[in-house]
């Protein structure tokens, strides 16, 4: 009897160790199940790793409950089968046995039979719900799991995706970097075209003034020439000292047809000299005009001392004139003298030179 109690009491544990079993796997799954859910980054992915880890062991659990459950649906049917025997054995003692004790024996083993079968058919419910429950688990842990399955799917192809974009931004990164160092060597290549055309103009265009130089100073002798008005003032010698100086002329003599010298600067010497050389000038105008040709109004002479002596001839009232300018250098041209000329005029006729 004591034996069979144990045995009871074993068999009736049983059926609570497995709904133990599955409760534990059940709260460790459904643990895995919400680090699956709203796990994030690595963390993430390792409750998800140990989630599915727990329903694995979930299932083992549910395996191993439901070996314990037929073992003890095993035992059940050999109580029965020990309660038969019984039963039998009660039987025969009843019928070697007087009248009322067998009647008592065998209402005792009826009453005995009756309740190990009411104990048997409450341990096959037991075991009936504890299977449904149990198959109910696992149809929701395999929907879970499945859920979870296509969850951790979705979270690598997020990864992936997510890499994806990761190495094409970094790929436009790098070809936006490489078309900046394009541009910039670029505009380095250009900058350096830019200075060499900037140089090669800088240079051309000092050459270009150093060949207008001589033709700007002429025409800047000329104009400063035309604003002597006011040296017209004074006498001749004032006038001519005002050409000298403002022309940078070493001498200038004014002398008539007969060679004889009118007035010089002050800083002339021979003005005699000077006038007897315009009158072999005078004398070779004549002898131009006589041929036919036209007379010539300006003779400019470089000689071996590399001093350069323009000859202006002009007329006053039909009286013929010769201004002799000498100074160094080429910068001289026939017509530097011109815009001092109605200036000379204007003194001679103001001094009443005969014609």
């Amino acid at each position: 009897m004591k034996s069979d109690r144990t045995r009871n009491d074993g068999e009736e544990r049983a059926p609570r160790a497995a709904l133990t079993w599955i409760a534990g796997a059940l709260a460790v799954g459904l643990a895995g199940f919400v680090g699956l859910r709203w796990g994030a980054g690595a963390l993430g992915c390792a409750v998800g790793v140990a989630s599915l880890g727990a329903i694995f062991g979930f299932r083992a659990g549910v395996g191993a409950g439901l070996a314990r459950g037929s073992r003890a649906l095993d035992a059940l049917r050999e109580r029965l089968v020990a309660a038969e025997g019984q039963v039998v054995r009660a039987r025969l003692t009843a019928l070697r046995a007087p009248s009322g004790e067998s009647e008592h024996l065998l209402a005792a083993e009826i009453e005995r039979r009756e309740k190990a079968e009411a104990e048997a058919a409450g341990e096959r419910r037991a075991q009936e719900a504890l299977r449904r429950q149990a198959q109910q688990s696992i149809s929701e842990e395999r929907a879970r799991s499945f859920a979870a399955k296509e969850q951790a799917d979705a979270a690598q192809r997020s990864i992936a995706e997510e890499r994806a974009r990761s190495l094409a931004a970094k790929e436009q990164a790098d070809a936006a970097q490489r078309e900046v160092q394009r541009l910039l060597s670029e505009v380095q290549r250009l900058s350096s075209e830019v200075h060499r055309r900037t140089s090669d103009q800088s240079g051309a265009l000092r050459e270009v003034e150093r060949l207008l130089a001589p033709y700007a100073e002429r025409e800047r002798l000329l104009l400063d020439l035309a604003r002597l008005d006011g040296a017209a003032r004074g006498g001749l010698p004032d006038l001519l000292d005002a050409i000298a100086k403002k022309a940078n002329f070493a001498s200038i003599v004014l002398s008539d047809e007969s060679g004889l010298p009118v007035a010089a600067s002050r800083a002339t010497r021979d003005p005699e000299s000077v006038a007897a050389t315009s009158a072999l000038l005078f004398m070779l105008a004549d002898r131009i005009a006589e041929c036919g040709l036209p007379s010539p109004m300006a003779v400019l002479v470089h000689d071996e001392a590399n001093e350069t002596i323009l000859h202006r001839l002009f007329r006053v009232q039909g009286g013929r004139f010769m201004l002799t300018a000498a100074g160094r250098g080429r910068g001289l041209v026939p017509e530097t003298l011109d815009p001092t000329l109605h200036m000379l005029e204007r003194v001679l006729l103001r001094e009443a030179l005969p014609a």
